[in-house]
Parts: C-alpha cells; sequence; structure tokens
C-alpha cells in the first residue's frame, strides 16, 4: 500500500533518519522522493532555557501508552527511589479506549505511588519542565518528539532510549543527555542513577548542549523554512519536467527558429542575440549560457568571430544540446541545482536567454544568487523576461482558452508560463538581488496570433515599431532584455 500511495509523490517526507532508511531498503521510496526534516520544530523564543534545579530530578511527559515505556519508568524509579531522595513527576494522559493504554491496575499504581507525582493531563507542559532538571522518554520508537525538543529548548538534560527518533539527537555532534537501552528497566534505572550522582554543572552541560542543538537544527523557523522549500522545490521539479519533455520533443525542428522556415521567429532570435552579444569584447571572455537550447548564442558567437574556449552551456534537455554545435565537453545537463553543485565559477558574462518565463520564485531566487556568485567582480549579466505590461502577453492568455488544447500539447504556447515581469518590476528584482542595472532594452515587438498567422507581415511591423521609437514601445514588446552587473 505504501509503494502504491507514493508512486506519484514527488517528495516523501520523513522525520528521522531510521525510517527513511527503512522505506528505502524496502524500497517504498526512492532517493530523489526521500527527504528527511526532523520533526515539527520548537519555538525556542516561547520555550527559553531556565535554570538547572540544584538536586536533579526527574519528569515524564507523554500518554500513559505501552509504547511510551510508561511501565519501564514506574519499574526503574521505584527501584531508584529506594535508594535516592529524588521528586519524579509524570504528566500525560489516559485514555481506556486507546488500544496501547497501559492497564488499569498501572495506572491506579501510578495515582497512589508514593515515589511519583502524577498530574494528569495539561496543556501547559512549561511550568512542569521549568521545576525539573531531567525530561525522561523511555518510548519503543518515535516520530521525533515534540516533548525532548521543548525540553532541550529549555536547556533541560535528556533521558531517553536507544531508538527510532530518539537516538537521532545524539547524531549532531552534541551530547544533550544519555540513552538508556530500550524496553529495559534496569537500563533506564542505571542511567537515572548515573544523573542523580552528576551536579548541577554537569546537567548544565547536558542542557546547553541540547539548546545550541534546538537554535542549530530543530528550531521552529529552520523547520518551517525547509518545508517551504520543500513544497517550492517539489512544485518546481513537477515543472522543469514538465518543461524538459517539452522541449526534448521540440529539439528536433527547434533550430527552424533561426532560419527562414520561420520568419518572425528567425527576426526576434536575431534581435536579442544581436543585443546581447554586443555586451561582449573582441578579447577572450569567460561566457556562461544558462537555457542554451540548441546553442544559437554559441552559433552567433562563432559567426562574429569570438573566442568560444571558455564558453559552458547549461540546459535541461540534453536532446536540445544534442542538436546544437557546442562541444559536448562544454555542455553541461541539467538544472540550476546541477549548476549550483558545480565549483566552476569567474565568469566574466553570463546569458538567460527566454528562460525566466518557466521559473517559480524559489528558482528566481537560486539564479540571481547563482550569478551573483558565478560572476565575475567586474562582469555582465544578460538575462531577458516575459513583458507582463504587453498586449501580447494577455493575447496568448485569451487565445489560449480558445485554442483547443490537442493543438498546444507539443508547443511553447501549451506551457503555463510561471513569471511575467512589468519592466520596472524586473529591474527591482535584479537590484533586490545586488545588481545595478546597465541597460534595458524592449524586443519581439508583435501580438500573438498575428506572428503565426502573418509571419512575414509581422517582421515588417516589428521593425517598423522599433525603428520609429513608438511611445507605446512597451505595450508592443513581448519580452524585456536587461545588463546587470554587481552593484
Amino acid at each position: 500500500l505504501y509503494r502504491i500511495a507514493f508512486k506519484s509523490a514527488s517528495s516523501v517526507v520523513f522525520q528521522n533518519k531510521d525510517d527513511e532508511a527503512l522505506f528505502l531498503e524496502k524500497k517504498l521510496v526512492s532517493i530523489r522522493q526521500a527527504k528527511l526534516i526532523y520533526g515539527s520544530g520548537v519555538d525556542a523564543s516561547f520555550f527559553k532555557s531556565t535554570e538547572t534545579a540544584e538536586k536533579p530530578s526527574f519528569l515524564f511527559i507523554g500518554r500513559l501508552l505501552k509504547s511510551k515505556g510508561v511501565r519501564k519508568f514506574v519499574q526503574a524509579s521505584k527501584e531508584l527511589s529506594k535508594n535516592y531522595d529524588v521528586r519524579i513527576q509524570m504528566l500525560g494522559s489516559y485514555n481506556t479506549r486507546h488500544p496501547d493504554s497501559i492497564s488499569l491496575d498501572l495506572y491506579e499504581e501510578i495515582q497512589k505511588a508514593p515515589y511519583l507525582e502524577y498530574h494528569g493531563y495539561s496543556d501547559r507542559v512549561k511550568p512542569f519542565i521549568d521545576q525539573s532538571s531531567i525530561v525522561v522518554l523511555p518510548s519503543y520508537r518515535e516520530g521525533l518528539p515534540k516533548s525532548i525538543l521543548e525540553a532541550m529548548s529549555m536547556g533541560k538534560a535528556i533521558l531517553v532510549t536507544d531508538v527510532s527518533g530518539c537516538r537521532d539527537f545524539f547524531d549532531f555532534g552534541f551530547k544533550p543527555g544519555l540513552m538508556a537501552a530500550v524496553r529495559s528497566s534496569s537500563s533506564l534505572k542505571e542511567c537515572m542513577e548515573l544523573m542523580c550522582a552528576m551536579d548541577k554543572d554537569q546537567l548544565n552541560d547536558f542542557g546547553q548542549s541540547g539548546r545550541l542543538l534546538v537554535e542549530k537544527y530543530f528550531e521552529m523557523k529552520i523547520i518551517n523554512q525547509q518545508l517551504v522549500d520543500l513544497i517550492k522545490g517539489s512544485l518546481s521539479n513537477h515543472d522543469q519536467r514538465t518543461i524538459k519533455e517539452l522541449f526534448d520533443a521540440l529539439s528536433g525542428s527547434y533550430n527552424d527558429r533561426k532560419t527562414s522556415k520561420n520568419p518572425f521567429l528567425s527576426y526576434f532570435n536575431a534581435q536579442r542575440l544581436r543585443l546581447s552579444a554586443a555586451v561582449l569584447p573582441d578579447s577572450p571572455s569567460s561566457v556562461l549560457d544558462i537555457g542554451a537550447g540548441t546553442g544559437f548564442l554559441y552559433d552567433y558567437l562563432l559567426e562574429a568571430g569570438l573566442d568560444t574556449s571558455s564558453y559552458l552551456a547549461l540546459d535541461l534537455s540534453s536532446k536540445m544540446l544534442e542538436q546544437s554545435s557546442i562541444p559536448i565537453n562544454q555542455r553541461l545537463v541539467g538544472s540550476l541545482s546541477t549548476l549550483q553543485e558545480n565549483k566552476i565559477k569567474g565568469f566574466d558574462f553570463i546569458f538567460c536567454l527566454g528562460l525566466t518565463t518557466y521559473l517559480s520564485d524559489a528558482d528566481m531566487d537560486m539564479l540571481t544568487k547563482l550569478c551573483m556568485s558565478k560572476l565575475k567582480g567586474k562582469g555582465q549579466v544578460v538575462i531577458s523576461f516575459t513583458n507582463r505590461s504587453s498586449l501580447n502577453y494577455y493575447s496568448r492568455i485569451v487565445i489560449k482558452r480558445i485554442i483547443p488544447k490537442r493543438f498546444v500539447k507539443d508547443k511553447v504556447l501549451g506551457l503555463k508560463p510561471q513569471r511575467a515581469e512589468r519592466p520596472i518590476e524586473a529591474c527591482d528584482l535584479m537590484i533586490d538581488s545586488g545588481f545595478k542595472i546597465d541597460a534595458l532594452y524592449y524586443l519581439n515587438q508583435t501580438i500573438f496570433p498575428f506572428n503565426w498567422l502573418f509571419p512575414k507581415l509581422s517582421v515588417r511591423f516589428a521593425s517598423w515599431v522599433k525603428d520609429h521609437k513608438s511611445p507605446r514601445l512597451k505595450w508592443w514588446s513581448s519580452d524585456v532584455l536587461i545588463i546587470a552587473s554587481k552593484a
């Protein structure tokens, strides 16, 4: 059932390493699907670190279930109380209807035991943690226990069992407390005895380690951001797969866009390439072409007699790159994450032409950060955006609703654009990312579907609008080209 349920899932989140490893071992999820995010986090600003009590005192927080190790805790506490004058508290609800609930006899023993203080259920655990120096959870298994996160956040030592979801706290180079053997009251009692023999400073060391662990890995803001990034990434990965599949299908005919077979697209590509490549000097320069496709920019640089030995192309579609004349050793197949993992940096120029339209917010953020990190100090980024202010943008939306889906299934028009910016928004986006705008150009003066139906006439119209520098140029232009450098 797990295998069936997870088959189409882009991501499956696990709260601890053991569960993730088990599902991978059983091949219930793939490595690509499995994502490890530790629990739901804890609000460290609310569960603030407090002073450790002078004398060791123990607190169990949890429902009174067999799987929480309640019987083992009661047995260990009973034995411990024979030799130590120590305060032991229990906090948690009892539900006779739960199939894993402890027996009524054990519940009554907990209520009457002179060595235990049972407080029942409370939704305000903070005061109880504050009064204790050690929080105990002898569970048989966990996802990632919230009570232990809250205890560590408040600077308390922890005592847990060596099971899934609990042992993870000891995998980060910190020692927030001790681990006892699972299902063993004797091992639990030995650990409690060790902690009773510790002075305040030793317990403080455990508590401080736990607090640092929370601040670095388990704080709620950190976990929430991981979840947000995962959701955005999952949506982005889905869109990238869709884009890859489309451009794989288009790869065989994509080069028609720079030939007379498609006069308007040929005109538009030449216009964009001419303005883009104008930034390049005659001297050799290192170039990164993100979204290189079938190598339009590379071919243009060759025809212009410019050096291409330090040119690197990245594209999602390997089939698009196969249709190019770009040397194999200068091709990089993959997404922006592939580029992020690549250690090559120090480019004089980075080109992102026809790319941003299909980037999510998370991908766009990654792109600008990559450009900033990969670009040399005096380098420039050349990036194009779909113009949200253009008549073409809105005409495509309207026409797309009219045209039957079967006619756009394998066309760029069939893709749902994720991003379109008004020119001022595009500039602001780059400025907010740490760039300054060196130049802005309006491209592709057209209105869909006239460029499809009357390509030659559309070329004449676009040339006329551009040459006459119409005050309505922003409305007629479907694309914006920005040249930027580090501020």
